[in-house]
């Protein structure tokens, strides 16, 4: 062996290889330990545990990956990320053959993210597990007991679930979706409410009656559970999801609904919906869905109703106008989108009674005297503002004054027509019924032709007026 002088170049270069040899082993010796499984922090965020797991399982380490998930779904319960690592959990039991744990985690996946992108999947491994599953010993083990964790009503429940997301079209007719809520009602009332530990229970192996002990610390988050009790509180779980995965299934089939049979049918089924929910534990949240869809869809109904009858009045079609609005204001009796339609009928009759006032009071003229046309042009605005009588509560002040004037108007000119057709008793009676009417209103319009109304009468009666009325000239 050949040493080397103190201070000499060879020496130097000897002591700068050791150095480096001791850092690599202590940095190999530390990747080694952390891709192993070391001790996971407890502090550590979901992004870093999935992270170091996404490593560990490159380096084929996956007990230490599988230390790093467990981390994760344990302390960050409401991540994300936490489904992905159930599924991650899930495909290394698998490749490791142990089977029980892998369907463990599938059957959690199931159970608390049946949203996840991995529950089509999770859902046809548990499937096919349960199909090969042999009751043998290994599988009865205490600490890996992963018998029926998923109750089948629960699992028929998110078939249905899955089969409305992937194909919503197959129920996106009213009676498809009836039907569908049928299952949903009968599977879901068929699994056990049960109520979390600690409870009592019958304890179906010793067939007598036993008590069931709950230590997290002992029992851990991940191990599969002592038989009954981890049974009870997955189904927990899974009963407290009806009401997401219906609202989730509905929320599929709601668009295809729209599409092929429109907005009223939409509107039906969410009213059904809201008012017959009581077959889940949290009904509310049902109705509350079905409520808010609701306010949508109406507002698209109501859009539509009002478009319609636009165009029907711009295009002269007053009658067709006339029967959108009278359908807004029947169906949607109350709301603010029935008092728009109240105005608009009123708009019509006001339109239609003042074209043919117009067309009346031409025939009226002097110049023309034709008093059969005058009159005919007459009673149709008349009856125009008759229509309106059922609306008049809901009119405004303003309405109802408007409405007042013009037929006391309509009612004169009529009574002079009758007059002057010789049809005198027709007449009298005609100004009497506008004298009682515009005795009750104070405005000046309407004593104006209270008065003329008095005057005509006097003349029909031959100038012999009752002792309380006063001529035209006299009142002024």
């Amino acid at each position: 062996m050949t040493w080397f002088a103190a201070g000499s170049p060879c020496a130097t270069i000897g002591r700068y290889a050791v150095q480096v040899m001791v850092a690599a082993f202590v940095f190999l010796s530390a990747s080694v330990c952390e891709s192993s499984g070391a001790p996971v922090s407890p502090s550590s965020t979901p992004e870093s545990l999935y992270q170091l797991s996404l490593e560990r399982i490159q380096s084929n380490h996956p007990q230490g990956a599988l230390d790093a998930l467990f981390a994760l779904v344990k302390n960050h319960r409401t991540s994300p990320l936490a489904p992905d690592a159930l599924w991650k959990i899930g495909e290394i039991w698998q490749a490791k053959q142990q089977l029980p744990y892998a369907a463990w985690a599938w059957q959690t996946l199931l159970s608390r993210y049946p949203h996840s992108p991995h529950a089509d999947a999770a859902l046809q491994s548990y499937r096919t597990w349960l199909a090969n599953r042999n009751a043998d010993a290994n599988e009865s083990d205490a600490c890996v007991e992963c018998v029926n964790l998923l109750h089948p009503d629960y699992v028929s429940v998110l078939d249905i679930y899955l089969k409305c997301k992937s194909n919503p079209a197959a129920y996106g007719t009213l009676g498809a979706w009836r039907q569908t809520r049928l299952q949903f009602r009968e599977h879901l009332s068929a699994i056990p409410e049960y109520k979390l530990p600690p409870f009592d229970y019958w304890d179906p192996l010793t067939n007598v009656p036993g008590k069931d002990y709950y230590d997290p610390e002992v029992q851990g988050w991940w191990v599969i559970g002592r038989g009954e009790e981890a049974r009870r509180r997955s189904v927990v779980e899974q009963r407290q999801q009806g009401p997401t995965l219906y609202i989730a299934s509905l929320s599929a089939v709601l668009p295809h609904i729209l599409r092929q049979q429109g907005n009223k049918a939409v509107r039906d089924l969410l009213l059904e919906e809201a008012a017959d929910v009581r077959m889940f534990d949290h009904y509310d949240r049902v109705r509350t869905f079905c409520l808010k869809q609701l306010e949508t869809v109406d507002a698209a109904i109501i859009a539509e109703y009002k478009r319609q009858g636009e165009e029907h009045f711009r295009n002269g079609r007053h009658e067709d106008a006339r029967r959108v609005y009278c359908t807004l204001m029947t169906e949607y009796r109350g709301t603010d989108a029935a008092k728009f339609a109240v105005s608009k009928l009123f708009e019509i009759a006001n339109f239609l009674a003042t074209k043919h006032k117009k067309e009346g009071d031409i025939h009226f003229h002097w110049a023309m005297r034709d008093y059969s046309q005058a009159l005919a042009a007459y009673q149709k605005a008349n009856a125009e503002m008759g229509d309106i009588g059922s609306l008049w509560s809901s009119l405004n002040l303003q309405q109802q004054q408007k409405a007042q004037g013009l037929k006391a108007y309509l009612g004169v000119r009529i009574g002079e027509c009758l007059r002057n057709l010789g049809r005198e008793s027709e007449a009298v009676q005609q100004l009497q019924e506008v004298m009682q009417t515009m005795q009750q209103e104070k405005t000046p319009e309407s004593q104006e032709m209270l008065a003329e109304a008095q005057y005509h009468l006097a003349l029909t009666l031959g100038g012999n007026l009752p002792s309380q009325t006063k001529t035209k000239e006299q009142r002024l």
